[in-house]
């Protein structure tokens, strides 16, 4: 089946998303840094991103490998850098900052932050 569905318990049914993906669903993460936020991913080769109160449609897709995608997991310290496996031979390091709890820009790399450092030295 095509469809996402979280239960907890055999009584009760938590989450359900119908025609999640076109084929078969291979993996979920939740977001570890904001409430309501999944990412699932499956035969379609596509990962999609869902906010679970309103399931219509995915805040996000992407369509980055070419065959299955087997494995999605959200980075624990920074929810934006999501990482993706498929049977494609491809690991793909995505940087979603539009759907992150991170506001933009909030992730610098060290070039970036030497830079800055070295501006305000020779400003003082």
């Amino acid at each position: 089946m095509s469809y996402v569905r979280m239960i907890i318990s055999i009584q009760s049914q938590i989450y359900c998303i119908e025609n999640a993906h076109g084929q078969l669903v291979r993996d979920l993460d939740f977001n570890p840094n904001k409430q309501y936020y999944l990412a699932s991913c499956g035969d379609d080769c596509k990962v999609k991103f869902w906010d679970t109160r309103n399931v219509n449609e995915p805040v996000k897709t992407l369509e980055e490998h070419s065959h299955w995608v087997w494995n999605v997991r959200y980075n624990h310290s920074h929810d934006q850098l999501v990482l993706t496996a498929s049977s494609d031979s491809r690991v793909i390091l995505s940087n979603m900052v539009s759907i992150s709890s991170e506001p933009f820009g909030h992730l610098v790399d060290d070039e970036e932050l030497s830079d800055q450092e070295d501006h305000q030295q020779e400003d003082k």
